[in-house]
C-alpha cells in the first residue's frame, strides 16, 4: 500500500505526525509511507524509520519569489512549485491523507491520482469535502475553542480510523550524540544531574511569557534547588536567550541558535522537566518523553498541548481564554498572571501536586491561573485534569458533556458502555465540593432549556429539509417554492446561531453547518437527502447533552 499524508506546516505539526505514523505502520506493516513536507518537516521527520520516502514543497522560497512580483521571479515559482510536485502526481496512491488545512492543499489532495483520500480535501466543484466525522469535529473547534476537548493528534488519529497509538517516546536520540552533548555542558561547568530546560520564544509575542519572569525563574530554581539552566531557541532567539541567561547567572547556558534539530532532541531529553511557551520544542521534548511545563495564553492546551501523560500547563484563568482572535488583543495583560513561584512549585513539586490535590499551592495565583496535567482517558484520548482542588464549573460540565455525547456520536462508545458513568464520577472526582450547589443547579437547569428550544429549531430544519426533499421528487417542481424553502432553512440556521450564543451549543451550530458543508452540491436531491440526516443526528446530539446534564444534576444532588 502506498500512502502520502500532507502536511506543510511547523515544526509542532510536523512532530504530531510522529505517532499518526507509527499507529498506520503498525496497522499496515507492509505499507510504504511518504509525506509531502515543507524543509524543516523534512529535516525533522526524515531520521523516522517510518518514513519512506519525502517530498520537499519549498513553500518558504517558492512564496519569497512570488512577493517580488517581477516576471522572472514568478516564472521561476512557478517552475520550482512544479518540480517539486512533479514526482508526487506521476505517482498512483493507495490513500492520501492531508493534515494541512489550506485550500491549496485541499485541491492538491483532490488533484494527485489516490484511491482513497483523508483529512482536508475538495472536489471538481472546488467544494471543501471529507467523509470523516472527526474532520467535521474539527471545523467545528476551530470557532469553539474554549469548548474544544480533543487534542489534534486523537483528532487526527479517528480521522485514520485509528483506535490507539505509540505513547511517548516516539522519538529516539543516539547514545553518541547524549555523550556528547553531555561532555560539552560538563566543560561548560553545567552539572547534568539537575537540567531544567527553558523555552522563552515563540512564534508571536501574545505566546510569549515575558522573558523577566523566565530570567527569575531560572535564577530562583539555581540558587533555592541546585538545578542548571539551559535555555532554548533558534537563530532568531538569541538576544532573548541572552537576556534570560544574564538575568539567571552562573548554572545557566544559553544554547538559543547554537543547536542543530539532533542537538537540540538530545539536550532536551537530558532535561529533567522543560518549562516552555506553546512552541515546536515543547513537542520534540514531548516527543523524546521529556516532561514538560507548558505556559499558554492564547492557543489552547486541550488542543495543542504535548501528547503524552504526565505533562503540566498553566493558563491564566480568564473568560477570554484561550483567544479566538488574538488580532482584537491589545492588552495582552494575560502575559502577567502566571508567576515565576507558581512554576518553581510545579517544577519542584509537580508529581506530588498531582497526587495531593491540594487547594493553595498556587498562593497568590489562586483565581488568576489554573493548572492542569495529562492523562489518557479509558477509549486513548489524551486529557487534562486540574492540579488543584477547585470546585467544578459550568463550563467545565458542558465540556465533559460535549466529550461524552461525541464519542457517542462517532461511534467510539455505544448505550451498552458502563465505563462512562465511571468515567463520569471519576472525573467529579478530581474536583473539590461545590460551594454553590443552586447556582450550578439553576444553569443546568436554564442549560435544559436552551437544548429544548435548540431542538425546536433542530426539528423545524428537519421538517424544512424534508419538504425541499419532496419537491424535488414531485412530477413537476415549483422552484419558486423550493428556493423559498431554501432560503427558510438559511434562517433556521441563523436562529440555532442565537440560541447557541457563548455557550458550548453554539458546538452544535457549528457542527451542523461543517456537516452540511461536506455534503456534495451538485445533486439537489442527493444534497437535500443528506441534510435530513444532518438535522436528525444533530437532535440525537442535543438529546445526548441533555441526558448527561439531567445525569450530573442527579451526581450532584446526591453529592450536596
Amino acid at each position: 500500500m502506498e500512502i502520502l499524508i500532507i502536511q506543510i506546516l511547523r515544526m509542532g505539526d510536523a512532530l504530531q505526525l510522529v505517532p499518526l505514523m507509527q499507529g498506520i505502520k503498525e496497522l499496515f506493516p507492509e505499507s510504504r509511507l511518504s509525506l509531502l513536507t515543507s524543509r524543516l518537516g523534512a529535516g525533522i521527520l526524515s531520521p523516522q524509520p517510518e518514513v519512506d520516502d519525502i517530498f520537499v514543497l519549498e513553500k518558504t522560497e517558492i512564496a519569497a519569489l512570488m512577493e517580488t512580483g517581477t516576471k522572472q521571479d514568478t516564472l521561476s515559482a512557478v517552475d520550482r512549485l512544479a518540480k517539486n510536485l512533479t514526482p508526487v502526481f506521476i505517482k498512483p496512491w493507495d490513500w492520501v491523507i492531508n493534515f494541512s488545512y489550506s485550500f491549496a492543499t485541499a485541491q492538491l489532495s483532490f488533484l494527485i491520482d489516490a484511491k482513497h483520500r483523508s483529512g482536508f480535501t475538495a472536489n471538481k466543484h472546488r467544494q471543501y469535502i471529507s467523509k470523516e466525522k472527526w474532520f467535521a469535529y474539527s471545523m467545528a473547534s476551530f470557532v469553539n475553542r474554549r469548548y474544544s476537548v480533543y487534542n489534534w493528534v486523537d483528532i487526527n488519529r479517528h480521522i485514520l480510523g485509528l483506535r490507539g497509538l505509540p505513547h511517548p517516546p516516539v522519538v529516539t536520540v543516539s547514545d553518541d550524540l547524549r555523550q556528547k552533548a553531555v561532555r560539552y555542558l560538563k566543560k561548560n561547568k553545567i552539572n547534568t544531574k539537575s537540567l531544567v530546560g527553558l523555552v522563552p520564544g515563540a512564534s508571536g509575542p501574545h505566546k510569549r511569557w515575558p522573558a523577566e519572569k523566565f530570567g527569575r525563574l531560572g535564577r530562583v530554581l539555581v540558587e533555592r534547588h541546585a538545578k542548571n539552566i539551559l535555555i532554548f531557541g533558534d537563530d532568531t532567539e538569541r538576544t532573548i536567550g541572552n537576556q534570560v541567561k544574564q538575568l539567571v547567572g552562573a548554572g545557566a547556558i544559553n544554547l538559543a541558535g547554537e543547536t542543530s534539530l539532533e542537538d537540540l532532541k538530545t539536550y532536551l531529553s537530558l532535561c529533567d522537566v522543560l518549562v516552555t511557551n506553546d512552541t515546536g520544542p515543547m513537542h520534540l521534548a514531548a516527543a523524546v518523553a521529556t516532561p514538560t511545563i507548558g505556559l499558554f495564553f492564547s492557543t489552547h492546551f486541550v488542543e495543542t498541548g504535548p501528547y503524552g501523560a504526565g505533562h503540566l500547563v498553566l493558563h491564566p484563568a480568564m473568560d477570554c481564554f484561550p483567544c479566538q482572535n488574538t488580532a482584537a488583543c491589545e492588552d495582552k495583560y494575560c502575559l502577567d498572571y502566571i508567576t515565576p513561584e507558581t512554576v518553581e512549585q510545579l517544577v519542584v513539586n509537580g508529581k506530588e501536586l498531582i497526587d495531593s490535590g491540594r487547594q493553595n499551592f498556587l498562593g497568590p495565583d489562586i483565581g488568576l491561573v489554573k493548572a492542569h496535567f495529562s492523562d489518557f482517558d479509558p477509549w486513548g484520548n489524551l486529557q487534562w485534569l486540574p492540579v488543584e482542588k477547585r470546585p467544578i464549573s459550568f463550563d467545565t460540565l458542558q465540556r465533559l458533556f460535549l466529550k461524552v455525547v461525541w464519542l457517542y456520536y462517532a461511534d467510539i462508545i455505544d448505550d451498552l458502555d458502563d465505563s462512562v458513568t465511571n468515567y463520569i464520577a471519576q472525573t467529579f472526582a478530581r474536583y473539590d465540593t461545590v460551594i454553590d450547589a443552586s447556582r450550578l443547579a439553576h444553569q443546568l437547569g436554564h442549560y435544559l432549556e436552551k437544548l429544548n428550544a435548540l431542538d425546536g429549531v433542530l426539528k423545524d430544519g428537519q421538517k424544512t429539509a424534508l419538504a425541499i426533499q419532496r419537491g424535488l421528487l414531485a412530477d413537476n417542481i415549483d422552484v419558486a417554492a423550493i428556493q423559498q424553502l431554501g432560503e427558510k432553512l438559511s434562517q433556521k440556521e441563523a436562529a440555532l446561531e442565537e440560541i447557541g450564543g457563548q455557550s458550548s451549543l453554539n458546538f452544535i451550530r457549528e457542527l451542523t453547518v461543517a456537516l452540511q458543508e461536506n455534503i456534495e452540491k451538485a445533486a439537489p436531491l442527493d444534497l437535500s437527502t443528506k441534510t435530513i440526516a444532518v438535522y436528525r443526528d444533530m437532535r440525537a446530539f442535543a438529546a445526548g447533552l441533555a441526558k448527561q446534564a439531567e445525569t450530573a444534576a442527579k451526581m450532584l444532588s446526591a453529592g450536596s
